[in-house]
């Protein structure tokens, strides 16, 4: 029958974090080629787009009432219909299904794969500080232009049931390359973190879960943390020093970080553009006219763009407090976002360029990329080809989405990025 995949739990009531593992083990199926759109891997709080994204048709959740199906083979093409919700599958051997109580209205979905894979990612601290392989020890130092972090590969264990409820996604970490995985063990009685030469296939397929190389993956907004299984209580952690060794503490909010996120990885399974609708401040969205982006206050008759976003594979254009560097489309548009210079002055235009197009390219295509930072809740954009320009939008309504070099004053330069309703 292939080998069981856990995906993960999504919740309809309240956005938690196991809906957030959902759609982050959507994007490690992306890498099989099976199932999923990638590009939805960044709603974290839409339910909804999680079953969009697995192709199953999902037409309508009622946000007070529990939705299960039966499980069983599905071919592809096949519908199974309960509950007056259809559900179309497309390459699935097999799904299962929980009946919680009704009054939490949870979803648990399992999926079959025929060949399971890792998904691969770069990880940095909350400093910015990237994991890098030194010997056999991991690091994290700060990133640097022509730094290579290392590409750390992750998969879910298949025996969750086993394992503790309620502390996160068990996982195993390894490095791609050399093939090396984390575990932990004890050290003179002290739990210490180590690297050891192992497949993480190998430990994915045991018949019980291997302890000393899990990791209880939780995460909080953009942020995650890597408990170890073996040791509850002691988390992966780095220094706020650049080059000191990744360690395992218990002392969580200390001398030590213990909050990752994760990067788009140059051999990334996210092969695909996530979508948002994008708002300034002032409650102005994007519209498209002609070949010119328009900012005009959102209603019924408005029907804004959606932003097409994917981080730039292209190491040399990562700057360390610049934030990472995106090509910015415009979904179903063969549109990309560009500045140029006319008449000495950085222009925002848009140019018919496929936005995967310029991915895939070798070499990143500096006048289509912006840096893209957080500012609190919102975003700002700013050109790698133009330093000091920004991504703006007038007070005026009417006026064109526009760069700008003066921050703050009578132009909108910090955006809100939306889920697709």
């Amino acid at each position: 029958m292939g080998q069981h995949v856990f995906v993960d739990s999504a919740w309809f009531c309240i956005p938690v974090l196991t809906q957030r593992d959902l759609l982050h083990m959507d994007a490690w199926v992306l890498h099989d080629s099976i199932l999923l759109r990638g590009q939805l891997w960044r709603y974290p709080d839409e339910a909804v787009r999680a079953f969009y994204a697995l192709d199953l048709g999902l037409s309508e959740i009622h946000r007070y009432s529990c939705l299960c199906w039966k499980g069983g083979h599905i071919q592809e093409g096949e519908q199974v219909r309960e509950e007056g919700s259809t559900w179309k599958g497309k390459k699935l051997d097999w799904v299962g299904y929980s009946i919680p109580h009704p009054d939490t209205c949870i979803l648990t979905f399992f999926a079959v794969l025929s060949s399971p894979y890792p998904v691969l990612w770069q990880i940095q601290d909350v400093n910015h500080q990237v994991w890098v392989l030194q010997g056999r020890t991991l690091k994290a130092v700060p990133r640097k232009d022509h730094l290579v972090p290392v590409t750390v590969t992750l998969i879910s264990c298949q025996h969750m049931e086993t394992l503790e409820k309620d502390r996160g996604n068990p996982i195993y970490l390894g490095v791609k390359e050399p093939e090396l995985c984390l575990f932990c063990t004890e050290v003179q009685g002290q739990p210490t973190l180590q690297l050891k030469e192992q497949n993480i296939m190998e430990l994915y397929r045991q018949p019980q879960p291997m302890k000393p190389f899990l990791f209880y993956h939780d995460r909080s907004g953009r942020t995650s943390t890597f408990e170890s299984v073996a040791f509850p209580g002691w988390f992966i952690a780095s220094c706020s020093d650049g080059g000191c060794p990744l360690i395992i503490t218990q002392d969580v909010g200390k001398a030590y970080t213990t909050d990752f996120g994760f990067t788009i990885s140059g051999f990334s399974a996210l092969r695909y553009p996530s979508h948002r609708l994008i708002r300034d401040s002032q409650q102005m969205v994007w519209i498209l006219k002609g070949k010119s982006l328009i900012a005009v206050p959102f209603s019924d008759n408005i029907r804004p763009v959606s932003l097409a976003i994917i981080a730039c594979r292209d190491t040399e254009f990562y700057s360390e407090g610049k934030g990472t560097p995106f090509y910015l489309g415009i979904k179903d548009q063969n549109l990309c976002l560009c500045c140029t210079e006319i008449q000495g002055i950085p222009t925002l235009q848009l140019q018919e360029r496929n936005i995967m197009d310029l991915y895939w390219e070798t070499k990143g295509q500096e006048s289509f990329l912006f840096f893209s930072s957080e500012e609190g809740s919102t975003f700002v954009f700013q050109s790698v080809s133009c330093p000091g320009w920004f991504i703006a939008t007038s007070s005026v309504v009417g006026q064109p989405v526009t760069l700008t070099k003066e921050r703050g004053k009578t132009e909108n330069t910090n955006f809100y990025l939306d889920g697709e309703n």
